[in-house]
């Protein structure tokens, strides 16, 4: 079986976009707003979800870990499946599984059960996210029309992210937890009727389809080594940190995660090629963006509650009282760019740590008789800002000339126009893992890096 890049319904951007190619934006952006709500929408639903299904504290943490394990110990794969199968096929695949998992998880009558369907959430968000990004720069020719249309789509990851605090107040508050999940029904139904008249499937790779291309054996082994990880971490307080179900979780774990890096390291297909990292500013790039994503995950799932349970609001109040901090991201995404051009990418982002590191200080102060302007608005306003600070591109990177994107995996992070666009695609409140200046690409050169 061959791929070519003349696949039959595959076809190159159009030198201007018309209202079909937006029209199709509007549709991928839709999928990805509902993948970043329901990464936030959640948190706030979690007490009723914890009463309803008799859930205890570890049990809640699974219903967010859950989701977000299967989400990125299986995006890579998502990406390279979209390069080798189709994107649109691909986006489809898991726009449907992200809405059948929706459902079973609104009707979820335990919680083992609901744990479940948000794994399988997570896969369907791996499936259609690099997909979705992939097909939105294959909408729109390289310069201003592209530009514009990344612009929008991380406006609506931003949008998404501000939007999930809120609505999963007002929708627990007026319909109970089940609508935080239900929520996305219609609108998995309504991208999945549409997609194929307004988006084409884009070129694939040339050669033989073959089970090594894929690399499964990478993709089972970071995913396994994250999930035997967590387990050990959420479970230790309970189980004993020296239990032997801990310690050998914890072995389970690093020998997993070893053989994914020997596996990487020694594959031709890999899903995450090692000869990134040797580039400071991916590697730099990825340690603050997983420390701060780590950060905000736990930020997050403690806040809402503490907000509930310890100083009694209810789901309208909680998601209300989390909007400055969203606010405040955005705000200071705007006055990043004008900072950076003035004093210098580093001399901002190291300014941004730094707030975003006394905000969570000042958060950690909070106690049992809380108040909201001490303790939840301005530890929220100092979150906000660092994030919004590390969250904008560099004002200098990358450069109009770069190649365009034509993979959905890893591998394309090689060039700075893939990495630009994989920028646009991660939640609000993550750093991008490339916010650093980045090499420029010279045409006739290499478009991955030595």
């Amino acid at each position: 079986m061959s791929l070519t890049a003349n696949a039959p319904g595959a076809i190159a951007a159009p030198a201007r976009a018309d209202r079909r190619a937006w029209t199709g934006l509007g549709l991928l952006a839709a999928a990805q707003f509902m993948v970043v709500l329901d990464a936030s929408i959640v948190n706030i639903a979690l007490p009723d979800m914890g009463r309803d299904l008799s859930l205890t504290a570890s049990g809640l943490a699974w219903v967010i870990t859950a989701y977000v394990i299967a989400f990125g110990g299986l995006l890579p794969l998502g990406g390279r499946l979209a390069d080798l199968l189709g994107c649109r096929r691909l986006f489809i695949s898991g726009v449907g599984l992200f809405t059948v998992a929706s459902l079973a998880a609104g009707l979820a009558p335990t919680g083992a059960l609901l744990i479940g369907t948000r794994a399988v959430q997570g896969v369907g968000a791996a499936l259609l996210a690099p997909a979705a990004l992939s097909l939105v720069t294959s909408l729109f020719a390289e310069g201003a029309e592209r530009t514009k249309a990344l612009a929008i789509w991380g406006a609506v990851a931003a949008g998404g992210g501000a939007a999930g605090v809120l609505l999963g107040g007002l929708l627990t508050g007026g319909f109970g937890w089940r609508s935080v999940f239900l929520i996305n029904i219609p609108v998995g139904i309504t991208v999945l009727a549409l997609i194929r008249r307004y988006v084409d499937e884009v070129a694939r790779p040339a050669g033989r389809l073959t089970l090594a291309r894929f690399d499964l054996p990478g993709a089972i082994t970071v995913t396994g080594g994250l999930a035997t990880l967590v387990t050990a971490l959420s479970q230790g307080d309970s189980w004993g940190w020296t239990s032997a179900s801990v310690i050998g979780l914890f072995a389970a774990s690093a020998v997993l995660l070893t053989a994914f890096l020997a596996i990487e390291r020694r594959s031709t297909h890999a899903l995450v090629p090692m000869r990134l990292f040797a580039l400071r500013t991916v590697s730099a790039g990825n340690t603050v963006m997983m420390l701060v994503g780590a950060a905000m995950l736990g930020l997050f799932y403690f806040l809402s509650l503490y907000e509930q349970l310890v100083l009694g609001y209810g789901a309208v109040t909680a998601g209300l009282s989390q909007l400055p901090l969203a606010l405040a991201l955005i705000a200071a995404a705007g006055l990043a760019a004008p900072l950076m051009e003035r004093f210098g990418t580093r001399t901002v982002l190291a300014g941004a740590l730094v707030v975003f590191a006394a905000g969570l200080g000042w958060f950690s102060l909070a106690g049992p008789d809380g108040t909201f302007l001490i303790d939840i608005l301005g530890p929220s306003l100092l979150v906000g800002i660092g994030l919004g600070r590390l969250s904008c591109r560099s004002p200098r990177s990358p450069s109009p000339a770069s190649p365009p994107p034509t993979t959905a995996s890893p591998a394309a992070w090689s060039t700075p126009a893939s990495r630009s666009a994989a920028r646009s695609a991660w939640p609000p409140w993550l750093p991008s893992p490339t916010t650093a200046p980045a090499p420029r690409w010279r045409p006739g050169t290499a478009s991955s890096p030595p």
